[in-house]
């Protein structure tokens, strides 16, 4: 079963907070691994970025950002959704890293985080406008791949 062991070959230079990420299957057989990065370790920030797999996640493809990086945001916990007319949801959240306090002391009620969701109808090669998913600042939370289409056709996340 575990023949096969295979990782994401990450840079040996720095230390990895171990952040997660979505798998998805494109429509030409081959994965899509969108996941966090550590671009600062001193202040708990990251960013997301993604590597293609064309045998199955043996290999993996150079890195490359999904989003275009957007100055004082961090973005994590990204989701990938695919819809039966066969578009792709992309969920994140974006903190905004100037409202953290500066000892964490009063972590909920300083940060401002919203949810957000692009849709791709080209297997993820253009992804449209960032929607706003949150419309109270505060917290959000969400762990990464957790994004579900209910029976209804409801998403929640």
């Amino acid at each position: 079963m575990f023949e096969d062991n295979v990782a994401v070959p990450m840079d040996p230079s720095r230390t990895h907070r171990g952040l997660s990420g979505s798998i998805l299957r494109m429509k030409d057989g081959s994965l899509l691994f969108i996941h966090g990065i550590e671009t600062n370790p001193e202040k708990c920030e990251g960013w997301i970025e993604a590597r293609t797999s064309q045998d199955d996640g043996r290999t993996w493809g150079e890195p490359f950002s999904p989003l275009p990086r957007v100055e004082n945001f961090e973005a994590i916990s990204p989701s990938l959704m695919r819809l039966d007319n066969g578009d792709i949801l992309f969920f994140y959240i974006l903190d905004v890293l100037s409202a953290r306090p500066q000892g964490w002391s009063d972590f909920t009620t300083t940060l401002n985080q919203h949810m957000y969701v692009r849709r791709s109808s080209d297997e993820g090669v253009t992804w449209s406008d960032p929607i706003c998913a949150t419309h109270f600042p505060g917290l959000c939370e969400s762990q990464a791949d957790k994004a579900m289409r209910l029976s209804s056709g409801r998403i929640v996340i």
